[in-house]
Parts: structure tokens; C-alpha cells; sequence
């Protein structure tokens, strides 16, 4: 699976601690912020990455190379910045995935990636995105179908509708991720250098295409402000993002079978052979490993 990771802005709300690192790499919990993502990511089976970057975009593409991620990481430098829109549709050539995950850098969230694409699928949408019932300035309007109908400015005091709300609608806001399917949407680029991804979204409604939300309960923080990276890494240090393991018989990574939430999460392991792997194992071993061992007790 793909996703792209927007990591282009200068961060400016982070100052001074921009002034000397992108955003991308401000720490959080002792890592780089796009670190949580890529491992976010992996996790959840995304490890063909393109990510964008503009602002000391070397430090970036250092940071990555000296890294011991297990998957396919390729930076998109851009030499002008072109915006959440412009950057996605630059980097879409690289895509050949019919559905991808798009992540901002500065999110951290407990979204699972695996339903939200399962979810974008099964609506067969062009794009679906993650929503979220709190404050903002710039309000997305859902009707009651789940359907993207426009955007409410609080601050310039507009109302954008590009699709009559099927009544009663909802005022909700974009948490930055989004499940994108690119042949439906690959026709929505613009023209001009620098453009947002919503305003190919608008446009792409106005011609009829199906955009939709897509609400779990979410713990979300936009690390926008000094203030909202002290609250996320409080979060972050209570409640930590869940990491593929090392398997101690192959050296593959895998989600844990003993947590309950992996790939073999449908093997059930007979009480003589949990014994067995913790008497033999300081960890759980991967599906194709626990398989094998199921097999010499002829389970």
C-alpha cells in the first residue's frame, strides 16, 4: 500500500523552533514528529512512502537515510512550494496504487489506517476525509448522506457550497488525512503553482464526483503551536502509537499475535503452545513462524 506524508511548509507557528529544523523533525517524545508517522505507516502496511518536502528539505532526506525504517521512502523536493494541492498532484505520478493515504506532517492521531481504507473503498469514493466535530475557522459542511458539500470561513465570513446539502448537514473540520483514489481525482489539478487540496476538492464536486467524510472517535492534535506540541506529546507519552515487532526466529516484523491485533489474530494457539514460546522466546513470533510451530504439535 502508498501514502504520501506532506512535510513541505515552513512551520511557522513553531518558531523559533523552525528557525533552525523543519517541522518535520521537531522532536516529540525523543523522535522526529514524521518519524511517528512513517512508523504509523509501516504499521498499518504502507511501505511505499513519497514524502514532500521544500523547507530545509536536506535535513529530511538526511534524517531518512540514516534510518533503519523497512520500506520504500522516496522524497519529492520541491523547489517552489506548492501547497497541500500542488504537492499531492506533483507527487501522484509516483502512485500506482488505485487508493493511497495522504497524512500532514503535523498530525498525530490514533486513526486506524486499515479502516479508514477499508472504509474509502466500500463507499467507492474519490476521496474520503477524516472528520472530526470541534472547533476551527475553516468549517467543512457533511449533509447527512456523509457527503462533502462545501466549506463555512468563520474568519472571511463565507459559505462556499459547491453541492446542495442533503439536510440536516453538519459543520465539521479536516484532521489532515485523507484516503484518495487517484483515478478519479487525477483530473482535478489546477493550473497555478501553489493551491490546497480542498480547493481541488471543490472543484472536483462541482463536477459531480463523490467526496465523503469519515468520523471515528478520534484523539487528534495538530502540532501547529508550541502549546499543542506540549499537549500531543503528553498524549503521545501516555498513550504511545502501536510498533510492528521483530520476529526472534526470521527478523521479519509483524503486529503481536499475544496483543491480539496482527495478521495471525485468527490462529488459535493451544495453551501447551503459549507455554512453549514464552518458555522459548523473550517475544511473540510472526504468523509464518507461530505456523510452523502450530504444526510440530499438529495443531
Amino acid at each position: 500500500m502508498q501514502g504520501m506524508i506532506l512535510a513541505a511548509g515552513y512551520g511557522t507557528r513553531l518558531k523559533p523552533i523552525t528557525d533552525s529544523i523543519p517541522k518535520a523533525l521537531v522532536p516529540l517524545t525523543g523522535k522526529p514528529i514524521i518519524e511517528h508517522i512513517i512508523r504509523k505507516f509501516i504499521y498499518y502496511g504502507i511501505k511505499d512512502i513519497l514524502i514532500n518536502t521544500h523547507y530545509f528539505s536536506d535535513q529530511i532526506e538526511k534524517f531518512v537515510s540514516a534510518s533503519d525504517f523497512r520500506a520504500d521512502i522516496k522524497i519529492i523536493n520541491e523547489k517552489v512550494i506548492l501547497g497541500t494541492g500542488g504537492g499531492v498532484f506533483n507527487m501522484l505520478r509516483e502512485i500506482t496504487d488505485e487508493d493511497f493515504i495522504i497524512y500532514n506532517t503535523d498530525v498525530i492521531c490514533d486513526i486506524d489506517l486499515e479502516k479508514l481504507m477499508l472504509f474509502h473503498k466500500q463507499n467507492e469514493a474519490a476521496a474520503t476525509l477524516v472528520m472530526q466535530d470541534r472547533d476551527t475557522f475553516n468549517q467543512v459542511i457533511i449533509d447527512s448522506n456523509g457527503s462533502f458539500c462545501g466549506l463555512n470561513l468563520l474568519k472571511k465570513g463565507l459559505r462556499n457550497i459547491v453541492k446542495e446539502p442533503v439536510e440536516p448537514s453538519s459543520l465539521l473540520a479536516f484532521c489532515g488525512i485523507h484516503a484518495v483514489n487517484k483515478k478519479k481525482i487525477e483530473g482535478y489539478g489546477q493550473d497555478r503553482t501553489e493551491y490546497s487540496i480542498i480547493d481541488v476538492y471543490l472543484n472536483a464536486v462541482l463536477s459531480g464526483v463523490r467526496i465523503i467524510s469519515y468520523q471515528p472517535q478520534l484523539n487528534w492534535y495538530d502540532i501547529g503551536t508550541v502549546e499543542k506540541l506540549k499537549e500531543a506529546e503528553n498524549y503521545l507519552r501516555s498513550n504511545p502509537f502501536p510498533q510492528l515487532k521483530i520476529c526472534p526466529e526470521c527478523g521479519s516484523e509483524f503486529r503481536c499475535q499475544m496483543t491480539g491485533n496482527c495478521s495471525c489474530s485468527k490462529l488459535v494457539l493451544s495453551p501447551e503452545i503459549l507455554e512453549f514460546i514464552r518458555n522459548n522466546y523473550e517475544d511473540c513470533l510472526c504468523n509464518d513462524c507461530l505456523k510452523k510451530i502450530c504444526e510440530k504439535f499438529g495443531a
